[in-house]
């Protein structure tokens, strides 16, 4: 009975979506931030894709795009509402109070292609590390700081561990 109470709260929670993949409250984001990263994947897409995956007049499969949204997933030490890994990326609008967002690495659609990973088995980074890395209390902007700057901050950050 316990477990479908659970469920059901789950399902009717206003700011979480499939399933409470993404933290609801202070306490869940809390211990998202806190927890370790142990494995870094940095992501692009084009950018005329959408945040599901489908695409706006596709163009043909190429991965050198200049102009691409990236985002860096990481693995963390524990799960997190039931998840281990997240994206964190940066857009116009794309969070409540800042632009730069952590969200379920599941969302992601097949446009994103993994371009580099990183093992952090040494580091002691947490997921707030990156936050900071990404320039989170920046606003985003086309010229900087946007999606590219803040997934190569965070990777400046893995390259200096």
């Amino acid at each position: 009975m316990l477990r479908i109470v659970l469920l059901i709260s789950c399902l009717i929670s206003i700011k979480t979506f499939v399933f409470c993949a993404d933290c609801a409250d202070q306490a869940c984001l809390t211990k998202l931030y806190n927890a370790r990263v142990t494995k870094a994947e940095y992501y692009t897409r084009p950018l005329g894709s959408s945040w599901s995956g489908s695409s706006i007049g596709r163009r043909k499969k190429r991965h050198d795009y200049h102009l691409h949204h990236a985002g860096v997933v990481v693995t963390i030490d524990q799960y997190v509402v039931g998840r281990d890994k997240w994206l964190i990326h940066k857009g116009s609008d794309y969070g409540d109070a800042h632009d730069t967002v952590i969200t379920d690495a599941s969302y992601m659609g097949s446009s994103w292609t993994k371009t580099k990973v990183k093992y952090l088995s040494t580091c002691r980074y947490t997921v707030n590390s990156f936050m900071v890395a990404a320039k989170i209390t920046s606003p985003y902007n086309l010229l900087g700081p946007n999606c590219q700057t803040a997934a190569n901050g965070i990777w400046d950050l893995i390259e200096h561990c």
